[in-house]
């Protein structure tokens, strides 16, 4: 039994080196089933608190109190366990629930005393008790006021600085820790919480800064990109971009870190993965991640969950969501000249694509569409062009891989699926389907015939401008903006679109304080406060996508995707060259900028 111990302790301790850096002691403490129950009344015990049985029978032996000398005399017990703080919280029906407590330890009954903070007792049975007994019985049982800390989380104040963490929902965002002796350290071992404010509800001290530390978790990925501009309102914006993608890359790519969910939503996933292979080396991350996704399939006939790894049993295949784990591979080869990945992931790609044919041309499934857009797209308008997009990237993957049979069965599948769009949601020269995501689609993923490209350009761009140089997208749509209107050549409208500060716009949020990016653009508003607290993060980065387009638009840094990993890659910044009359109202022109 001492080998198994010793061989179990020595694994739990080089796990805990090697993840956490942790060095924890060996042996670990044991407790005998005797003294378990001894000590706590139970053979599972729960060492986290200090709630353990004490023997006060010398201490009551010769007290007034008939209930305690009683028990003795018929041979009995009287023990007594430290609630720390507990009464200070508990009402009487919670007293009532430890009376049960203790009676299935075996207990008859329970009296109780309470220490307020400043040294009072109340008490059930005092008035039996000498003061010297009492006191005897109290630093028995080493009961005494001030040891308990507890605080808890929260994203944001609300307008009159209140803490405000409803928006985490299910999930409790606190830290409650019971002292032992002298001085200590504490930190969360099998949790973590996604905040920017702390609310200290119990401290057994005075309250000092230097007495905080907040640690930063995420995946250890190399910092690979940089940047700077001449505007403070952006640079902040990139950095809570920088932010958001450390607080939800650890392990997985979660949406958010904070509330009930954590989970890693496909959809956000490869929206911001062009952003993200900018700001830091992220292959070894998604290699990972797409493992996850080829056994998120398993069972589910080739379909990918929308969220990887799989919690649910439904929720597979949808459009801009299951598509996520052809898009991902694709940005993994374009900057990291990654085949590797291709060719690990080729079959269970092909097993995806095989799922989709039992839809025809229709294309995924269409539970989410433009997520929290302004101007509602038509969710199946969305699937179809996601299928076309996914044909064209299985036929770009099969020739890097040396497939020629393979990439002309998907060259006639993109044929027949942009047929098929162009059938239904093209009328008269024009798209039936009229937002800007609508537009943004069509000319991203080339579905619009050639001769008439630029009328759909030029409707883009007057629907943006009439639109007050605001933005309608939701995540599909926002996800590929500035970059699909950097390579229609609408440089100007980017930077328009950019240095908006109305509600929706990249830098509302900035203009409220954000330190991370929102999950809707209207998290939180000047006219109507809060979001609705069922889904509102103020940590989630799939708008920061944005971040992409400011190396690869402003500062010019592109990688060719013809000799992808920037074995050749182009330096062609495009500078804020508006002139006065495309200046929106109260806008000025960033000057200088810079990345590497």
């Amino acid at each position: 039994m001492e080998d198994i111990l010793a061989l179990i302790e020595g694994f739990m301790k080089r796990v805990f080196k090697e993840s956490m850096g942790v060095d924890i002691p060996t042996p670990f403490p044991r407790l005998t089933y005797k003294e378990a129950m001894e000590r706590y009344g139970s053979d599972k015990p729960d060492t986290r608190y200090a709630m353990e049985i004490t023997d006060i029978g010398q201490e009551v032996k010769n007290c007034g109190f008939g209930v305690f000398t009683g028990a003795l005399e018929n041979g009995g017990k009287v023990a007594a366990i430290t609630a720390k703080k507990a009464f200070s919280v508990l009402t009487r029906k919670e007293v009532d629930k430890l009376t049960e407590f203790v009676r299935g330890i075996g207990a008859k009954g329970l009296a109780w005393a309470r220490i307020g903070e400043d040294g009072t007792i109340a008490s059930s049975f005092a008035k039996f008790m000498t003061e010297d007994e009492m006191a005897a019985i109290l630093e028995r049982a080493d009961a005494k006021a001030g040891d308990v800390v507890e605080f808890d989380f929260a994203e944001v104040l609300d307008k009159d600085g209140n803490f405000y963490n409803i928006n985490y929902r299910s999930a409790q965002p606190i830290i409650h820790y019971t002292t032992k002796p002298g001085q200590q350290t504490y930190h969360a071992r099998f949790t973590f919480y996604g905040f920017r404010y702390i609310r200290i509800n119990e401290w057994c001290e005075d309250i000092r800064p230097e007495n905080f530390a907040a640690l930063v978790m995420h995946t250890d990925m190399e910092r690979t990109g940089y940047f700077s501009c001449g505007n403070s309102k952006i640079n902040k914006l990139y950095e809570n971009a920088i932010w958001s993608n450390r607080d939800n890359f650890l392990d997985i790519p979660t949406d958010c870190p904070q509330r009930d969910e954590r989970l890693g939503w496909t959809g956000d996933t490869q929206i911001f993965a062009g952003a993200a292979a900018y700001l830091a080396d992220i292959r070894s991350f998604m290699h990972k991640w797409l493992g996850d996704a080829r056994d998120s399939q398993q069972g589910f006939d080739g379909a990918y969950c929308d969220v990887i790894p799989r919690v649910f049993t439904g929720n597979n295949g949808n459009a801009a969501w299951g598509d996520a784990c052809l898009i991902v591979p694709n940005k993994l080869y374009e900057m990291y000249g990654d085949t590797e990945i291709l060719r690990e992931h080729f079959d269970s790609m092909e097993y995806y694509m095989q799922y989709l044919e039992q839809f025809g041309l229709e294309g995924p499934n269409t539970a989410y569409g433009d997520w929290l857009n302004y101007d509602v797209t038509d969710k199946r308008y969305i699937a179809v062009a996601y299928y076309a997009y996914d044909a064209a990237l299985m036929k770009k993957f099969c020739e890097i891989l040396g497939k020629p049979e393979r990439a002309e069965y998907y060259a006639e599948l993109r044929e027949r699926i942009v047929s098929h769009f162009r059938c239904r949601y093209i009328e008269n020269g024009d798209l039936t389907i009229k937002t800007q995501t609508a537009y943004l689609l069509a000319l991203a993923f080339d579905l619009v015939p050639a001769e008439d490209r630029q009328a759909y350009i030029d409707r883009l761009e007057k629907k943006i401008i009439d639109n007050d140089y605001t933005l309608s997208t939701g995540f599909v749509g926002t996800g590929i903006l500035n970059q699909t209107l950097e390579k229609l050549g609408l440089h100007s409208l980017c930077y328009s679109l950019l240095l908006q500060t109305r509600d929706p716009s990249w830098l509302y949020s900035v203009r409220q304080g954000a330190t991370t990016v929102w999950e809707r653009w209207n998290s939180y508003t000047l006219e109507r406060g809060f979001g609705d607290v069922g889904m509102n993060s103020f940590n989630h980065y799939a708008y920061g996508a944005v971040a992409e387009w400011l190396y690869s638009g402003m500062c010019g840094i592109k990688p060719d995707t013809e000799m992808p990993g920037w074995e050749h890659f182009f330096l062609a910044p495009t500078p804020d060259m508006r002139s006065d009359d495309e200046l929106p109202e109260g806008q000025k022109r960033i000057n200088m900028a810079r990345a590497a």
